[in-house]
Parts: structure tokens; sequence; C-alpha cells
């Protein structure tokens, strides 16, 4: 008798982002590794299933109420002796309990009690405004309340002029018509302004321990101050992340004001040089899905 196959796809939510507000980056990290998947199966190792869940979308779901039911019912019944990997773009908890095991190729969290392996919050190439200078020195458009070190970094650099902040304080509440976050067009074009603007931008993390603006602000062509407090970056072995990034713990932001007075404009150009070193192989969404297939093939031969 042939083993019966769980259907996962009333999971698959949303075809599109749920957080952005570019135009041209319409396809979430979730559904581009799963269409990478469904081409390439034949090159993943038989011994690792992968659970195609849309976790992102599907946590939006969830705490909208109207994700649809059984999710976990189907993964407890998953069988315990198989080995099972996912993919999740996930800010927030994972929402539903998975097999011992898993191994989750995570691009936002290090979900606690689970095998993580950290991937890029790799994003499209932004529409990018000619001509725009660098004048400003350091800056940050977002959300301040999303984690105690954004509340920080506000209170302490925001009387300094080499930092300039456009600070969003309402929340983004889901939309339910749009299956996006409300994040506007004229949002996402002052944001890409702001950064094509400046020689250094601020991504603390948020809700998650990392953020998408680190890896939006490399493409877009700005240095990202990475503030963490419990570092999450993908590729430790084999990327020296102090040549693409100024990484301050939370503890230490007083100091930003002399760490980036003392960057000359040779060590910004060093910066730049190391991410368009590393883009193509590290840092596309083909890139990261060939990491995962890479890395499952390398456990199994472990």
């Amino acid at each position: 008798m042939s083993e019966k196959k769980i259907n996962f796809s009333n999971y698959r939510l949303f075809s599109t982002n749920t957080h952005t507000g570019n135009p041209s980056e319409e396809i979430s990290l979730e559904l581009y590794f799963y269409e990478y998947y469904r081409i390439n199966k034949h090159r993943f190792p038989e011994d690792y299933e992968y659970i195609p869940v849309f976790w992102r979308s599907y946590d939006y779901a969830k705490r909208a109420f109207f994700a649809p039911e059984g999710l976990q019912e189907k993964l407890d019944s998953l069988d315990t002796t198989k080995k099972y990997f996912t993919v999740s773009s996930c800010f927030s908890e994972m929402p539903a309990k998975l097999p011992e095991g898993t191994k989750i190729f995570s691009a936002a969290n290090n979900f606690q009690g689970y095998d993580v392996v950290p991937i890029p919050l790799a994003t499209y190439e932004h529409d990018k405004p000619i001509g725009q200078l660098k004048k400003v020195r350091c800056s940050f458009v977002g959300l301040n309340h999303t984690h105690p070190c954004r509340e920080t970094m506000f209170k302490k650099l925001r009387e300094n002029s080499n930092f300039v902040f456009s600070i969003r304080n309402r929340k983004k509440l889901f939309d339910i018509a749009s299956h996006k976050m409300k994040y506007s067009p004229e949002e996402y074009k002052e944001y890409v302004i702001s950064i094509c603007q400046s020689e250094f931008v601020l991504c603390p993390r948020g809700i998650g321990p990392t953020s998408q603006r680190l890896y939006e602000v490399m493409e877009i062509g700005a240095v990202p101050i990475y503030i963490y407090d419990e570092p999450f970056l993908p590729y430790q072995n084999s990327v020296d992340w102090d040549k693409l990034a100024i990484m301050v713990h939370e503890s230490e932001i007083g100091n930003l004001p002399a760490i980036i007075e003392r960057k000359s404009r040779e060590e910004i150009i060093e910066h730049r040089k190391e991410y368009e070193k590393l883009k193509e192989t590290h840092f596309t969404r083909n890139a990261v899905c060939d990491y995962i297939l890479k890395q499952l093939h390398s456990v199994e031969t472990e």
C-alpha cells in the first residue's frame, strides 16, 4: 500500500509579500523557495521531506483570525521516523509545533528548540531613483517601538545632527483585503530615497533578532549598522560581517556618533565593494535557495 501524502496546500497562503511597499517585490521568500523546490526537487536529498507552509503569511493570518484550521493536526500526523525541513521568514515565534528534529532555514528568527540554519532575508532589486547624492551621514526610517533597543537608539541619537530620523509610530495592521501590511507606495519611496541619500543606515533588530532592513540597505547602496542583542546572521563560516556592516551591540549604541565619525570615505567604499563581491553568490534569492540545497546535502554526508 502506498503511503498517503499529507497536503499542505491550504497553508501556502498568499502569492504576494506581506510587509513591503516595494511594487517589484511581489513574491514572498517562502513562495520563491517553493517554486525553486518544485523545479529542482530531483536535486534534493531523498531522506529529507519539505514542509511547504508559508510561515510568515500564515502567522499574519493567524493573528488576524482567518488562518485556515487544521495545520497542527496535519503536522502531528507526519511520520516521526522521517526527517523534515522547512523555510521561514517569520519574525515572531513559530506559529505551529513542528516534528522533533525539523531543520528550519530561517531568515528572521532563531526558533528555540529547533535545528535552525540562518539564511538572508534576501530582497529583490529596489527601484532606486537616479541622481541621489549622499547628503546624510546616517538615517533611520521606521518604527521605534518593536524592541527596546530601537527606543534606546532614538533617545540617545536623536539630538545628534549626524543622525536623521523619520519615525513611524503607528502600528502596521494586517490588511485582509490585500494580504499585506499597510505600507503605502509613498512610504516605500521615502524609505528608499532616505537610504540612497545616506552613507550609513541604522538597522536595529525589531520583533525578531534581525532586520530585513539590513539586506535592503546593502542592496540599495548604503552601509548598514546592525544593532543587536544576540546576533542572528547567516554565513558565519564564510562571510566576514565586519567587512559588510558596522556591528553594534545594543549596550554600545551611545558610541555610534564616534564610530561613524571615524569612518573614512575609503572605508565606506570598501564596505560597498565587499557587498558587490558577495551579492550574486550569497544575497540573491536564488543564491539563498542554492545554499539551502547545499546545506541539506552537507548534512546528509556528515
